[in-house]
């Protein structure tokens, strides 16, 4: 099982991570910064259940926390919450977002280094067959042409 990154922005912590080339929040760090009073139900009652995603938490049995995708968070953001200023949730919104562009910073490395390996890999496998080729006699690939 693999951790949540926890991304800190102007004192605020945001929990997410990458899964299937998708960014993925805790859905309770995003309610807790807009005041909800019941987190879990506001995320059950205002976000589509392909938004949504039970995620295990390390070290605990049977403990699981909810994640919520960029559409997720949307969808949370349009229910009714705790009054909160208007500058706090500006504030609020910037540390989501740089938590977002993180975490897509994040992916984007991860598949970029993923092509490096494998072109390395596929440059490598190139090199043993024109290596193993050259070992080979030139009667040898003569006879291998012919089907002999």
């Amino acid at each position: 099982m693999e951790f949540l990154e926890k991304i800190e922005y102007d004192g605020k912590i945001i929990r997410g991570r990458i899964i299937e080339n998708k960014v993925w929040i805790v859905a309770n760090d995003i309610t807790d910064l807009f005041g909800y009073k019941n987190g879990r139900n506001a995320v059950r009652r205002a976000v589509n259940e392909k938004n949504a995603l039970k995620y295990p938490v390390f070290g605990t049995n049977g403990n699981q926390c909810n994640l919520i995708n960029v559409s997720g968070i949307n969808e949370i953001l349009q229910v009714k919450k705790k009054n909160i200023d208007e500058s706090e949730k500006k504030e609020n919104l910037k540390a989501i977002q740089y938590a977002v562009d993180y975490l897509k910073r994040k992916r984007d490395y991860l598949e970029l280094e993923e092509y490096f390996i494998r072109f390395q890999k596929e440059k490598m496998d190139e090199y043993k067959i024109i290596k193993s080729e050259k070992k080979k006699s030139f009667w040898g690939k003569m006879l291998e042409l012919l089907g002999i």
